[in-house]
């Protein structure tokens, strides 16, 4: 059964339910949910963003060391670590264009190799190796790397020697 309800005590108590303001609550939600956007989806995407913007920068350093190694002479290309292929290129994309954006750790680091092809054509053989940091290091417990850790990328890139006196002796 139901208790009798005089006016004067129910009234006052119907009143307030009915008027309750829903502003607090979206004040109160707001935090979490900028919390969530920023730290948990728009900080992680432009980490993202910012690795594939270095490999495809990377990519691009080591295709034209590989046609610069092709053109060379193989003591210019290989033995000279001050040279065009290893040194100059380098300077010119981490000073230059869109290198110059590209958050890395160190310098890239490269390698020549040189080796016959299956038709007994001269082959130059790039390796250049760089370490990616995160762009915006995001406060997770664990290293994800892109996110909050360092992203080691290594690029191999194959060319025909232009001219095969240019490649070393006995191979």
């Amino acid at each position: 059964m139901k208790a009798a309800c005089t006016e004067a005590i129910c009234r006052p108590t119907l009143r307030r339910a009915g008027r309750r303001s829903k502003r607090g609550g979206t004040i109160a939600d707001f935090a979490p949910a900028m919390f969530i956007l920023f730290v948990i989806i728009t900080f992680p995407m432009i980490d993202l963003l910012c690795v594939a913007l270095v490999y495809n920068a990377a990519s691009i350093l080591n295709t034209n060391q590989a046609r610069e190694a092709a053109l060379e002479p193989f003591a210019e290309a290989r033995d000279n670590p001050a040279g065009m292929v290893q040194k100059t290129l380098v300077d010119n994309w981490k000073n230059n264009g869109i290198g110059k954006f590209c958050k890395i750790q160190g310098d890239p680091q490269t390698t020549v190799r040189y080796k016959t092809g299956s038709a007994g054509d001269k082959l130059v053989e790039v390796t250049t190796s760089v370490v990616v940091s995160p762009l915006v290091p995001v406060p997770f417990f664990f290293g994800v790397p892109g996110l909050n850790a360092p992203v080691p990328l290594q690029f191999t890139t194959q060319r025909v020697v232009e001219n095969p006196d240019n490649a070393p002796p006995g191979v």
